[in-house]
Protein backbone atom coordinates (compact mmCIF):
# COMPACT_ATOMS: atom_id res chain seq x y z
CA UNK A 1 0.00 0.00 0.00
CA UNK A 2 1.39 3.42 -0.98
CA UNK A 3 1.74 6.47 1.23
CA UNK A 4 -1.14 8.13 -0.60
CA UNK A 5 -3.39 5.12 0.06
CA UNK A 6 -2.47 5.19 3.76
CA UNK A 7 -3.27 8.89 3.99
CA UNK A 8 -6.57 8.42 2.17
CA UNK A 9 -7.66 5.53 4.39
CA UNK A 10 -6.69 7.40 7.55
CA UNK A 11 -8.49 10.52 6.38
CA UNK A 12 -11.72 8.65 5.65
CA UNK A 13 -11.61 6.92 9.01
CA UNK A 14 -11.04 10.20 10.83
CA UNK A 15 -13.58 12.07 8.72
CA UNK A 16 -16.51 10.10 10.13
CA UNK A 17 -16.04 11.91 13.44
CA UNK A 18 -16.43 15.34 11.86
CA UNK A 19 -19.87 16.61 10.91
CA UNK A 20 -19.29 20.32 10.51
CA UNK A 21 -22.50 20.95 12.50
CA UNK A 22 -22.13 23.49 15.31
CA UNK A 23 -23.07 22.79 18.88
CA UNK A 24 -25.79 24.65 20.71
CA UNK A 25 -23.23 26.95 22.32
CA UNK A 26 -21.87 28.21 18.98
CA UNK A 27 -25.10 28.82 17.08
CA UNK A 28 -25.50 32.01 15.12
CA UNK A 29 -28.11 34.57 16.26
CA UNK A 30 -31.01 32.78 14.55
CA UNK A 31 -30.11 29.27 13.45
CA UNK A 32 -27.11 26.98 13.36
CA UNK A 33 -24.69 26.50 10.50
CA UNK A 34 -26.42 23.41 9.12
CA UNK A 35 -29.90 24.55 10.14
CA UNK A 36 -29.88 27.79 8.17
CA UNK A 37 -28.91 25.99 4.96
CA UNK A 38 -31.77 23.53 5.35
CA UNK A 39 -34.15 26.33 6.27
CA UNK A 40 -33.18 28.43 3.27
CA UNK A 41 -33.62 25.48 0.91
CA UNK A 42 -37.09 24.91 2.34
CA UNK A 43 -37.92 28.56 1.74
CA UNK A 44 -36.80 28.27 -1.88
CA UNK A 45 -38.78 25.06 -2.42
CA UNK A 46 -41.90 26.69 -0.97
CA UNK A 47 -41.49 29.77 -3.17
CA UNK A 48 -40.84 27.69 -6.30
CA UNK A 49 -43.82 25.42 -5.60
CA UNK A 50 -46.16 28.38 -5.18
CA UNK A 51 -44.84 30.10 -8.31
CA UNK A 52 -45.12 27.02 -10.53
CA UNK A 53 -48.63 26.31 -9.27
CA UNK A 54 -49.76 29.88 -9.88
CA UNK A 55 -48.14 29.95 -13.34
CA UNK A 56 -49.82 26.76 -14.51
CA UNK A 57 -53.20 27.83 -13.16
CA UNK A 58 -52.88 31.22 -14.86
CA UNK A 59 -52.03 29.45 -18.12
CA UNK A 60 -55.05 27.18 -17.68
CA UNK A 61 -57.39 30.09 -17.07
CA UNK A 62 -55.95 32.16 -19.90
CA UNK A 63 -56.19 29.31 -22.41
CA UNK A 64 -59.42 27.58 -21.40
CA UNK A 65 -61.22 30.06 -19.14
CA UNK A 66 -63.50 28.53 -16.55
CA UNK A 67 -64.10 25.44 -18.69
CA UNK A 68 -62.31 22.49 -17.08
CA UNK A 69 -63.88 19.92 -19.38
CA UNK A 70 -61.03 20.10 -21.89
CA UNK A 71 -58.93 17.02 -21.46
CA UNK A 72 -55.88 15.38 -22.94
CA UNK A 73 -56.04 11.58 -23.07
CA UNK A 74 -58.75 11.67 -20.41
CA UNK A 75 -56.83 13.97 -18.07
CA UNK A 76 -58.18 17.48 -17.62
CA UNK A 77 -55.85 20.42 -18.01
CA UNK A 78 -56.63 21.42 -14.44
CA UNK A 79 -55.12 18.11 -13.32
CA UNK A 80 -52.24 18.61 -15.75
CA UNK A 81 -51.54 21.97 -14.11
CA UNK A 82 -51.20 20.23 -10.76
CA UNK A 83 -49.04 17.43 -12.18
CA UNK A 84 -46.62 19.91 -13.72
CA UNK A 85 -45.65 21.23 -10.27
CA UNK A 86 -43.69 18.17 -9.00
CA UNK A 87 -42.19 17.58 -12.45
CA UNK A 88 -40.91 21.15 -12.66
CA UNK A 89 -39.49 20.94 -9.14
CA UNK A 90 -37.81 17.65 -10.05
CA UNK A 91 -36.14 19.39 -12.99
CA UNK A 92 -34.84 22.06 -10.61
CA UNK A 93 -33.46 19.38 -8.29
CA UNK A 94 -31.83 17.47 -11.14
CA UNK A 95 -30.40 20.75 -12.41
CA UNK A 96 -28.81 21.30 -8.96
CA UNK A 97 -30.66 24.59 -8.51
CA UNK A 98 -30.84 24.04 -4.73
CA UNK A 99 -27.15 23.44 -3.99
CA UNK A 100 -25.79 25.94 -1.49
CA UNK A 101 -22.64 26.57 -3.51
CA UNK A 102 -24.76 28.25 -6.17
CA UNK A 103 -27.19 30.11 -3.89
CA UNK A 104 -26.87 33.69 -2.72
CA UNK A 105 -24.15 34.99 -5.05
CA UNK A 106 -23.28 35.01 -8.73
CA UNK A 107 -25.35 34.29 -11.81
CA UNK A 108 -25.02 30.50 -11.70
CA UNK A 109 -28.20 30.11 -9.63
CA UNK A 110 -30.27 31.94 -12.23
CA UNK A 111 -28.61 30.03 -15.07
CA UNK A 112 -29.53 26.72 -13.46
CA UNK A 113 -33.15 27.78 -12.91
CA UNK A 114 -33.41 28.86 -16.55
CA UNK A 115 -31.71 25.69 -17.80
CA UNK A 116 -34.04 23.48 -15.73
CA UNK A 117 -37.09 25.26 -17.16
CA UNK A 118 -35.71 24.89 -20.68
CA UNK A 119 -35.15 21.17 -20.15
CA UNK A 120 -38.72 20.85 -18.91
CA UNK A 121 -40.03 22.38 -22.14
CA UNK A 122 -37.71 20.25 -24.29
CA UNK A 123 -38.67 17.07 -22.44
CA UNK A 124 -42.37 17.85 -22.80
CA UNK A 125 -41.91 18.40 -26.53
CA UNK A 126 -40.07 15.09 -26.96
CA UNK A 127 -42.62 13.11 -24.91
CA UNK A 128 -45.55 14.67 -26.78
CA UNK A 129 -43.92 13.89 -30.12
CA UNK A 130 -43.12 10.27 -29.27
CA UNK A 131 -46.52 9.41 -27.79
CA UNK A 132 -48.52 11.63 -30.17
CA UNK A 133 -49.93 13.75 -27.36
CA UNK A 134 -51.74 16.85 -28.61
CA UNK A 135 -50.81 19.25 -25.85
CA UNK A 136 -52.35 22.69 -26.24
CA UNK A 137 -49.55 24.93 -27.49
CA UNK A 138 -51.21 28.05 -26.12
CA UNK A 139 -51.17 26.53 -22.64
CA UNK A 140 -47.46 25.72 -22.87
CA UNK A 141 -46.66 29.10 -24.45
CA UNK A 142 -48.10 30.83 -21.38
CA UNK A 143 -47.11 28.48 -18.56
CA UNK A 144 -43.44 27.94 -19.43
CA UNK A 145 -42.26 31.53 -20.04
CA UNK A 146 -44.40 32.91 -17.22
CA UNK A 147 -43.22 30.27 -14.77
CA UNK A 148 -39.57 30.75 -15.73
CA UNK A 149 -39.80 34.52 -15.34
CA UNK A 150 -41.54 34.28 -11.98
CA UNK A 151 -39.05 31.67 -10.75
CA UNK A 152 -36.18 34.00 -11.57
CA UNK A 153 -37.92 36.89 -9.85
CA UNK A 154 -38.63 34.68 -6.84
CA UNK A 155 -34.98 33.66 -6.60
CA UNK A 156 -33.96 37.30 -6.83
CA UNK A 157 -36.36 38.27 -4.02
CA UNK A 158 -35.12 35.37 -1.88
CA UNK A 159 -31.52 36.44 -2.51
CA UNK A 160 -32.27 40.01 -1.44
CA UNK A 161 -33.82 38.68 1.76
CA UNK A 162 -30.78 36.47 2.34
CA UNK A 163 -28.42 39.41 1.86
CA UNK A 164 -30.47 41.41 4.36
CA UNK A 165 -30.13 38.60 6.90
CA UNK A 166 -26.39 38.34 6.30
CA UNK A 167 -25.98 42.06 6.93
CA UNK A 168 -26.95 41.27 10.53
CA UNK A 169 -24.54 38.32 10.82
CA UNK A 170 -27.08 35.58 10.15
CA UNK A 171 -27.12 32.80 7.55
CA UNK A 172 -23.36 32.78 7.06
CA UNK A 173 -20.80 30.10 6.26
CA UNK A 174 -18.18 29.62 8.96
CA UNK A 175 -14.84 29.53 7.16
CA UNK A 176 -11.53 28.10 8.33
CA UNK A 177 -8.71 29.69 6.30
CA UNK A 178 -5.62 27.55 5.66
CA UNK A 179 -2.31 28.75 4.26
CA UNK A 180 0.40 31.32 4.86
CA UNK A 181 -0.30 33.93 7.54
CA UNK A 182 -0.17 36.87 5.13
CA UNK A 183 -2.30 35.12 2.51
CA UNK A 184 -5.03 33.99 4.91
CA UNK A 185 -5.19 37.51 6.35
CA UNK A 186 -5.66 38.88 2.84
CA UNK A 187 -8.27 36.22 2.14
CA UNK A 188 -10.20 37.15 5.29
CA UNK A 189 -10.02 40.82 4.31
CA UNK A 190 -11.35 40.16 0.81
CA UNK A 191 -14.21 38.00 2.10
CA UNK A 192 -15.07 40.65 4.69
CA UNK A 193 -15.44 43.25 1.95
CA UNK A 194 -18.47 41.39 0.58
CA UNK A 195 -20.63 40.49 3.60
CA UNK A 196 -23.61 39.49 1.46
CA UNK A 197 -21.57 36.56 0.11
CA UNK A 198 -21.97 34.99 3.55
CA UNK A 199 -18.39 33.83 4.24
CA UNK A 200 -17.13 34.65 7.74
CA UNK A 201 -13.60 33.55 8.63
CA UNK A 202 -13.66 32.21 12.19
CA UNK A 203 -10.11 30.87 12.44
CA UNK A 204 -6.94 30.05 10.52
CA UNK A 205 -4.35 27.31 10.21
CA UNK A 206 -0.82 28.43 9.33
CA UNK A 207 2.53 26.61 8.94
CA UNK A 208 3.95 27.87 12.28
CA UNK A 209 0.96 28.35 14.60
CA UNK A 210 2.49 28.89 18.03
CA UNK A 211 0.44 28.58 21.24
CA UNK A 212 -2.33 31.16 21.56
CA UNK A 213 -1.21 33.04 18.46
CA UNK A 214 -3.52 35.65 16.95
CA UNK A 215 -3.00 37.33 13.59
CA UNK A 216 -2.88 41.10 13.20
CA UNK A 217 -6.51 41.22 12.10
CA UNK A 218 -7.61 39.42 15.27
CA UNK A 219 -8.18 35.97 13.76
CA UNK A 220 -7.22 33.13 16.11
CA UNK A 221 -4.68 30.58 14.91
CA UNK A 222 -6.23 27.18 15.62
CA UNK A 223 -3.48 24.88 14.40
CA UNK A 224 -0.94 24.01 11.75
CA UNK A 225 -1.49 22.71 8.23
CA UNK A 226 -1.64 19.16 9.60
CA UNK A 227 -4.27 20.01 12.24
CA UNK A 228 -7.08 21.18 9.97
CA UNK A 229 -9.59 18.55 11.11
CA UNK A 230 -9.07 19.45 14.76
CA UNK A 231 -9.42 23.14 13.88
CA UNK A 232 -12.67 22.40 12.01
CA UNK A 233 -14.05 20.77 15.15
CA UNK A 234 -12.90 23.65 17.34
CA UNK A 235 -14.27 26.41 15.13
CA UNK A 236 -17.37 24.48 13.99
CA UNK A 237 -16.51 25.54 10.44
CA UNK A 238 -18.52 24.28 7.48
CA UNK A 239 -16.05 25.52 4.84
CA UNK A 240 -12.27 25.24 4.54
CA UNK A 241 -10.70 27.90 2.31
CA UNK A 242 -7.16 27.17 1.16
CA UNK A 243 -4.81 30.03 0.29
CA UNK A 244 -1.26 29.78 -1.00
CA UNK A 245 1.73 29.95 1.30
CA UNK A 246 4.78 28.06 2.56
CA UNK A 247 4.07 24.37 3.01
CA UNK A 248 0.80 24.43 1.04
CA UNK A 249 1.87 22.09 -1.76
CA UNK A 250 -0.40 20.16 -4.17
CA UNK A 251 0.29 17.00 -2.15
CA UNK A 252 -0.84 18.67 1.10
CA UNK A 253 -3.96 19.97 -0.64
CA UNK A 254 -4.73 16.49 -1.98
CA UNK A 255 -4.38 14.91 1.47
CA UNK A 256 -6.58 17.65 2.94
CA UNK A 257 -9.31 16.88 0.43
CA UNK A 258 -9.14 13.21 1.43
CA UNK A 259 -9.34 14.08 5.10
CA UNK A 260 -12.46 16.18 4.55
CA UNK A 261 -14.17 13.47 2.49
CA UNK A 262 -17.46 12.44 4.06
CA UNK A 263 -17.40 15.20 6.68
CA UNK A 264 -19.90 17.55 5.04
CA UNK A 265 -17.30 20.35 5.07
CA UNK A 266 -16.80 22.21 1.79
CA UNK A 267 -13.28 22.73 0.46
CA UNK A 268 -12.55 25.80 -1.66
CA UNK A 269 -9.23 26.99 -3.07
CA UNK A 270 -8.53 30.71 -3.36
CA UNK A 271 -6.16 31.47 -6.27
CA UNK A 272 -3.61 34.25 -6.05
CA UNK A 273 -5.63 36.33 -8.54
CA UNK A 274 -7.51 39.38 -7.24
CA UNK A 275 -9.40 42.25 -8.87
CA UNK A 276 -9.89 40.32 -12.12
CA UNK A 277 -13.34 40.39 -13.68
CA UNK A 278 -15.18 37.07 -13.42
CA UNK A 279 -16.01 36.70 -17.16
CA UNK A 280 -12.29 36.89 -17.96
CA UNK A 281 -11.48 33.80 -15.88
CA UNK A 282 -12.01 30.29 -17.23
CA UNK A 283 -10.99 26.94 -15.73
CA UNK A 284 -9.36 24.58 -18.20
CA UNK A 285 -8.32 21.17 -16.86
CA UNK A 286 -5.01 20.14 -18.41
CA UNK A 287 -3.27 16.89 -17.40
CA UNK A 288 -5.34 16.77 -14.22
CA UNK A 289 -4.46 20.36 -13.30
CA UNK A 290 -7.28 22.94 -13.03
CA UNK A 291 -5.53 25.79 -14.85
CA UNK A 292 -7.01 29.29 -14.63
CA UNK A 293 -7.01 31.01 -18.00
CA UNK A 294 -7.30 34.81 -17.83
CA UNK A 295 -8.55 36.41 -21.04
CA UNK A 296 -7.26 39.76 -22.23
CA UNK A 297 -9.44 42.74 -21.26
CA UNK A 298 -11.58 44.13 -24.08
CA UNK A 299 -10.68 47.82 -23.95
CA UNK A 300 -11.14 48.54 -27.66
CA UNK A 301 -13.30 47.19 -30.45
CA UNK A 302 -17.00 46.52 -30.91
CA UNK A 303 -17.83 44.76 -27.63
CA UNK A 304 -16.91 47.67 -25.31
CA UNK A 305 -18.91 50.06 -27.49
CA UNK A 306 -21.96 47.80 -27.46
CA UNK A 307 -21.63 47.39 -23.69
CA UNK A 308 -21.35 51.14 -23.15
CA UNK A 309 -24.36 51.78 -25.40
CA UNK A 310 -26.51 49.23 -23.56
CA UNK A 311 -25.50 50.66 -20.20
CA UNK A 312 -26.31 54.19 -21.39
CA UNK A 313 -29.72 53.12 -22.70
CA UNK A 314 -30.52 51.21 -19.50
CA UNK A 315 -29.56 54.18 -17.37
CA UNK A 316 -31.67 56.51 -19.53
CA UNK A 317 -34.74 54.26 -19.39
CA UNK A 318 -34.37 53.81 -15.64
CA UNK A 319 -34.06 57.57 -15.16
CA UNK A 320 -37.20 58.24 -17.23
CA UNK A 321 -39.19 55.60 -15.36
CA UNK A 322 -38.15 57.04 -12.00
CA UNK A 323 -39.07 60.64 -12.91
CA UNK A 324 -42.73 60.34 -11.75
Amino acid sequence: MTLADDARTSAIQRGHDVTGVPSAETLLPLVGTADWQLQYRRILVSIDTFIVLVSTLIAFRARFGADDSTAIHGVSYAAVSLLVVPVWLLMLVVGRAYEMRYLGTGAEEFKRVGAASFRLGASAAVVCYIFQIQLARGYVAIALPLGTLLLLLGRYAARRWLHHQRAYGRYQHRVLAVGGAQNVSQLAHELGRVPHAGFRVVGVCVPAPGPGRVLENGLPVLGSLTQVLEAVKTSQADTVAVASGPGMSPLVLRHLSWELEGTGVDLVVAPALTDVAGPRINIRPVAGLPLLHVDEPDLVGLRPRVKATCEWLAATVTFVLMLP
